[in-house]
């Protein structure tokens, strides 16, 4: 077995989570294998998210789908609104000293004005987003929840990552305004997994981690 040139025996285990294994045939391909039936399901949206941001045309490197998926055994995925999961599963479970202000902050949000949607990758971090030598971006892996959404919700999670001052002074004021109403929610690294409705899986989990981040502000 082969995929392009690489010849098998190349293959090495590079990571793995709680959803996939991540196989590296170094300079050929990075094969994601499912660990779980849920995660097989979702291979085949992700892909075409992936061929989706291939047609963008973005002015940088991203991941592109070399073969089709091969799913395993059949699930059934209901999309709910991120306000709803929220709103009726997560802010019941949290600690009453956190309800109200959660609330309020989430109604801010919801408050905002709409803005045109854009594509937003929902999960960068600082292993997805790579810098040439000079300083100038040249890839962003690691596509798989990409929304078409509000663009600042990127905005916030490079903000986590780079800080609030580097994007005050590398975008607009509304830009950074709606930046701060994502994170003040629940903290902008957690929204990847509402838009994705991974925080139904384990929704005490989830909740234990926002509150985690809560209790070091």
């Amino acid at each position: 077995m082969r995929i392009g040139d690489a010849p098998l025996g190349s293959a090495r285990l590079a990571e793995h989570g709680n959803l996939h294994y991540v196989v590296l045939f170094p300079g050929v391909a990075a094969v994601r294998i499912s660990r779980r039936p849920s995660s097989a399901a979702e291979l085949p949206r992700r892909t075409e998210i992936l061929r989706g941001v291939e047609a963008a045309g973005l002015p940088f490197a991203v991941p592109v789908p070399l073969t089709a998926v091969t799913p395993f055994g059949e699930r059934v995925a209901v999309a709910v609104s991120w306000a709803d999961i929220l709103g009726d599963e997560v802010i019941p479970r949290l600690p009453p000293k956190w309800r109200d202000g959660v609330r309020r902050r989430l109604d801010a949000l919801l408050a905002l004005d709409d803005v045109p949607a854009g594509l937003v990758h929902g999960d960068l971090g600082g292993g997805d987003i790579h810098f040439g030598r000079d300083g100038k971006l040249v890839g962003v892996l690691d596509w798989d929840v990409a929304i078409l959404s509000d663009p600042a919700i990127d905005a916030a999670l490079a903000a986590t990552w780079q800080g609030w001052d580097v994007l005050r002074a590398a975008t607009d004021e509304q830009t950074c305004r709606r930046a701060w109403a994502w994170n003040d929610a629940i903290e902008a690294g957690h929204l990847h997994a509402v838009f994705a409705n991974k925080s139904l899986e384990s929704v005490d989990g989830f909740v234990s981690s926002i509150v985690a981040w809560f209790e070091s502000r």
